[in-house]
């Protein structure tokens, strides 16, 4: 008589294997969206990617190429969230997360700066501003690395506005 082995039970969940979800990668470019130029240079998860190898070529003579390279991709994405956010000004979220964007990335104010100029509570900046539009930009910058010329006029591209509202909702 055969008897069966002890069922194990995992205190975490098995790890996967394999190139990253969409969602896995969003998920870590989010943090790193202000970082300094130094601590994206040690981000070698998005370094394979095509649209980053051609920024990396044009700054490989730069201190740190991969954060430099990082850096400009995100200046991007935050510029693509920002002129999609204002083209879909006909709701008040979306025009939120432009001044969010403008205030907290480009002028680099903290969450309380930016919930005092929106005249809303902190708690609710973070929740329903915040997140949706670090999303964004986040989504936005792994697009800008699967292309070829990251940087270029990208007018081929159609700003897919489906995606945008999944994102925001």
């Amino acid at each position: 008589m055969q008897t069966k082995p002890p069922i194990s039970r995992r205190t975490s969940p098995a790890k996967r294997r394999g190139r990253p979800t969409r969602e896995d990668c969003v998920s870590r470019i989010v943090p790193l969206i202000r970082a300094d130029v130094m601590t994206l240079d040690e981000c070698s998860f998005i370094a394979s990617y095509p649209g980053v190898r051609a920024v990396l070529r044009l700054n490989q003579r730069q201190i740190f190429p991969l954060g430099v390279s990082f850096r400009m991709l995100l200046d991007r994405a935050v510029a693509d969230g920002l002129a999609l956010a204002s083209t879909m000004s006909t709701s008040q979220q979306y025009h939120r997360m432009a001044i969010f964007l403008q205030l907290w990335y480009a002028e680099e104010r903290t969450v309380t700066q930016v919930a005092k100029t929106l005249d809303l509570e902190r708690t609710h900046v973070a929740k329903t501003i915040q997140r949706p539009a670090l999303q964004l930009v986040a989504s936005r910058l792994l697009v800008l690395a699967e292309l070829s010329d990251p940087l270029g006029d990208n007018g081929e591209i159609p700003v897919d506005f489906q995606s945008f509202r999944r994102i925001i909702a």
